[in-house]
């Protein structure tokens, strides 16, 4: 599983900016992708140029186009495909936001909301205009460019975003949307590490998404839990591999994976340290007392 914006910013293919916490990124490809899983870090816009992007979330499926436009709130964890134009390219352009600069913005906001977005969605669709396009097609030359060292240059682009999408005729909601983002940004910790124990990011994105830093996240877990991060996600991995080798038909490279382990041999031999056997071993211990039973 890719964990964005982190996988973005690691690449040296994808051209990207990031400084004092935000990132923009230009993304171009020919190639068409199949199904991808990703868990979104941080706040994100995302501007599609050309081609299709198609997302699966828990809200359902989005087939968004060029033209299209979308914010995605922290801590959604989807599927998406990337189709090129016919003869052409898939090109976007994304935004990611940390949790300093979306709340700084968002506390800029008129706070008199009239609560009239009921169901709040992972992905909240953003109509754009004529000045929006203006700035997406000067933003293109930052790539390379000094200023794309200049972070307070960065943030006034970013304000400057943000209040066009809030302004834009069909965005009265996007405000109530924003507003409700900033007020779940510091979740439940142990609803968060519940969620994405079994996934594959890192305890800083695991932070990240509980909205704490990680420094203050190990303190409060610590409070919590009484062991470290690490101690309490690899046996909360390993007990559920194990569930799922006793009540499921699914084979032991596919519990695997949902256990959050890229490598079975890995996770063979740290299960087989817990337990006292091999995964299969434990699934045949368990099918052999079953019989004798």
């Amino acid at each position: 599983m890719l964990t964005i914006p982190r996988h973005i910013k690691s690449s040296v293919e994808i051209p990207s900016i990031t400084l004092d916490g935000l990132t923009f990124v230009q993304y171009q490809s020919r190639k068409s992708m199949v199904r991808h899983e990703a868990c979104v870090a941080q706040h994100s816009l995302v501007f599609i140029l050309s081609g299709t992007k198609i997302i699966h979330s828990v809200d359902g499926d989005v087939e968004l186009g060029a033209g299209d436009s979308f914010f995605i709130r922290k801590g959604c964890h989807l599927m998406s495909e990337l189709v090129p134009e016919e003869g052409g390219t898939f090109d976007t352009i994304l935004f990611f936001l940390n949790d300093s600069m979306f709340t700084e913005f968002v506390d800029s906001l008129s706070s008199n909301s009239d609560d009239s977005l009921v169901d709040i969605p992972s992905l909240f669709r953003v109509e754009t205009s004529e000045p929006i396009q203006i700035y997406l097609s000067s933003l293109i030359p930052l790539f390379g460019s000094p200023l794309a060292h200049d972070g307070e240059f960065l943030r006034l682009k970013v304000r400057e975003l943000l209040h066009y999408l809030c302004d834009a005729d069909g965005n009265e909601n996007f405000v109530n949307f924003l507003l409700f983002c900033r007020s779940e940004n510091k979740t439940d910790l142990v609803a968060t590490v519940e969620q994405y124990f079994n996934k594959n990011i890192s305890l800083e994105d695991m932070a990240s998404l509980s909205g704490r830093s990680l420094s203050t996240f190990k303190r409060e877990f610590s409070k919590i839990f009484g062991t470290s991060p690490a101690k309490w996600i690899r046996a909360r991995r390993l007990s559920w591999a194990a569930q799922l080798i006793q009540n499921s038909s699914k084979n032991i490279s596919e519990i695997s994976y949902e256990a959050g382990y890229d490598s079975l041999s890995h996770f063979s031999s740290i299960f087989r340290k817990q337990f006292g056997h091999t995964p299969r071993e434990y699934r045949s211990g368990l099918k052999s007392s079953k019989l004798e039973l």
